[in-house]
């Protein structure tokens, strides 16, 4: 389904459509459908609880109104993409979400305007989770040397 574009009832039906086929998912690439917030979190509703699979969003409209549903979804999937997002402000709850993970093994997040200060919360998060061993944070300049 990569690069179509999905609004709010196209995410309902994808959801409804995906709810049916739980447990023989192995990836989902919803990479650049132009999703907005409202429709991601239409989307991401629909799929919590689902058997686990790969979730790719990146190159999206996500911005920081998806970070709630997004955190709480994260447990629905092995894989996250999420990258190429405007996810910064309040991506805070996403890693909190992830201090007691055991699904999530990959969670990419490059280009997504992460700030600096997000690191000490990415750190935290590591000390405390076992599953996730693949984190991508490249691409985010407003890190800087101040958040490595």
């Amino acid at each position: 389904l990569r690069s179509c574009r999905l609004d709010q009832i196209s995410c309902s039906a994808l959801g409804y459509l995906l709810e049916q086929y739980r447990g023989a998912l192995k990836l989902v690439n919803l990479s650049w459908c132009v999703i907005c917030d409202d429709s991601c979190e239409i989307l991401l509703s629909s799929l919590l609880g689902n058997s686990k699979f790969e979730l790719n969003l990146c190159y999206n409209d996500l911005t920081d109104k998806s970070c709630s549903i997004i955190a709480s979804s994260l447990a629905s999937f092995t894989k996250f993409d999420i990258g190429w997002n405007k996810l910064s402000k309040s991506v805070d709850r996403i890693f909190t979400s992830l201090h007691h993970n055991t699904v999530l093994t990959e969670l990419l997040l490059g280009c997504s305007s992460l700030r600096s200060s997000d690191m000490q919360l990415v750190a935290q998060m590591l000390t405390s989770n076992n599953t996730l061993s693949v984190l991508d944070i490249s691409g985010n300049k407003q890190i800087g040397a101040e958040g490595c």
